[in-house]
């Protein structure tokens, strides 16, 4: 699993981007100070309008000074790149800053927290690997907002039980929750934003994920889960991304909200889980692996979809194009199919309400019953070879043929019959004639790497806007715009 960087890290890297301690040109007091690698505490001298406070690699002095300034709401206290002062900073001067409502300790600057249980307005607290034993004094705070990051487990549990009806977003990385902590997280149902990172211990297995019912984002990167099932109380409601977690002995990755689903490779049976029950409303789907395939049991599963109007499949089975695994689709407008070996496209009449169709580094059979597709109006080839373009001529719907890298087409015979066609776009086809577009009323029109004999009959295209093509290209007088442009790049 990838190591990521916790929330205090992030937040302190951008505060690295705040306005240093001198006054802007108007000579208005500021309203932030960032001292980085500093010895002492300079503050300005007008800190009246100073509301937050970053202190970057400073060895621990006193902070006393920021009593003086009225309006500090915000303190963050790193060290980092193992920075190590030869004492720990004593936090106990902030709680006379009366409005300190955000306080962040990132790295080994802190050893004692009882400092906090007199910084009575703090509302956000975001700690990360500090040198703490005793995390008890975060229980008495009354916040809305944790980020917790280097604690152990069973003192995650204590503050989330303590504090955590309380809090309106959490972070959690970096350790490993015992049952009781991961219990006391999902009783806190006023979450509305939730994340875990390079956490161990999640229970995706409890009911008590259903009283979540607050959240709007959830997400977790680096973890170890032991299924997916949780997430089925979410399909319709929270915006999921779950980046590099564990299930079943394989690092996946599933992204989601009401509409858009995304996974990487999720197991099988995992997938299936996912994908049964009730209230799944999504109008786009990806599924990929990058080693194995897409098995033909998810993808029949996504036809109980209805709402489904794109899918995109990456790797399917061998077994995966059968025609009962594809009934249902009732609304699909497009399919994707890459990288899935050979693909036999007997299926496809079945998808009645298809618009797009693109295929790519796939070896096509049954290429002929696409054209008993009538609403398609876009198809895309990319380096794929079929075992026959005689199709071509029954798309008398389409708008926009896209062939780069393929076996074809190798004549441009069925252009007269598409007469809607307005964009044609050929990489490295075997095409050496053009006469068959005479007084085709193409805009777009992309030829590069064919070896065109003659070029003249581009001169009858009245609606031609554009060309791309070959910079060897033998162009008669053309009044439209003419690039010479590679788009897909495939080897010659």
């Amino acid at each position: 699993m990838k190591p990521s960087k916790p929330l205090a890290v992030i937040l302190s890297l951008l505060l690295l981007c705040l306005p240093a301690c001198a006054a802007a040109d108007s000579g208005e007091a500021p309203q932030s100070l960032t001292l980085k690698n500093a010895g002492t505490l300079s503050l300005p001298a007008d800190c009246s309008a100073l509301q937050t406070v970053t202190l970057i690699n400073c060895p621990a002095m006193d902070l006393s000074p920021l009593a003086a300034c009225p309006r500090l709401t915000s303190v963050t206290i790193v060290w980092q790149d193992g920075c190590c002062g030869t004492a720990p900073y004593d936090l106990s001067p902030l709680a006379q800053c009366a409005r300190l409502t955000s306080l962040t300790l990132q790295g080994p600057c802190v050893e004692d927290l009882t400092p906090l249980e007199a910084m009575t307005a703090l509302a956000t607290l975001c700690v990360s690997s500090l040198a703490v034993k005793d995390y008890t004094p975060v229980t008495s705070l009354q916040l809305k907002h944790l980020s917790l990051s280097g604690v152990p487990g069973g003192q995650v549990g204590e503050i989330f039980t303590a504090i955590g009806r309380r809090l309106e977003s959490a972070v959690i990385g970096s350790c490993t929750l015992t049952q009781e902590a991961c219990g006391a997280i999902l009783q806190a149902a006023k979450l509305t934003s939730l994340r875990f990172e390079q956490v161990e211990g999640i229970d995706t297995a409890a009911d008590a994920w259903t009283t979540l019912t607050n959240l709007s984002s959830l997400q977790m990167t680096g973890c170890a889960l032991n299924s997916l099932a949780f997430l089925s109380s979410f399909v319709a409601t929270v915006i999921i991304k779950l980046d590099d977690v564990a299930v079943d002995g394989s690092v996946c990755s599933i992204a989601f909200d009401k509409y858009f689903l995304d996974c990487d490779n999720v197991p099988a049976d995992a997938m299936l889980d996912f994908l049964s029950g009730s209230g799944r409303q999504w109008l786009y789907a990806t599924v990929g692996m990058e080693a194995g395939t897409v098995s033909k049991a998810v993808i029949a599963a996504f036809a109980d979809i209805g709402s489904l109007l794109s899918l995109d499949v990456e790797r399917a089975a061998a077994d995966a194009w059968s025609a009962d695994v594809w009934q249902g689709f009732p609304r699909l407008e497009q399919l994707k199919l890459s990288d899935s070996g050979t693909v036999d496209l007997g299926f496809i009449p079945q998808l009645t309400a298809l618009e797009r169709l693109v295929i790519s580094n796939t070896a096509v059979t049954g290429s002929d019953a696409v054209g008993n597709l009538p609403l398609l109006t876009q198809l895309t080839l990319l380096a794929c070879e079929l075992d026959s373009w005689d199709f071509l001529c029954g798309l008398t719907s389409l708008t926009l043929l896209t062939a780069a890298g393929c076996n074809g087409p190798t004549t441009l015979d069925f252009a007269p019959a598409l007469k809607h066609l307005t964009s044609l776009a050929l990489e490295n086809a075997p095409i050496t004639d053009l006469s068959p577009l005479t007084g085709h009323k193409l805009q777009s029109l992309y030829l590069y790497g064919c070896p065109i004999a003659d070029y003249a009959p581009l001169t009858t295209l009245p609606n031609l806007a554009l060309l791309s093509c070959s910079e060897d290209a033998a162009l008669p007088q053309l009044s439209c715009r003419v690039v010479h442009a590679r788009y897909f790049a495939f080897s010659d």
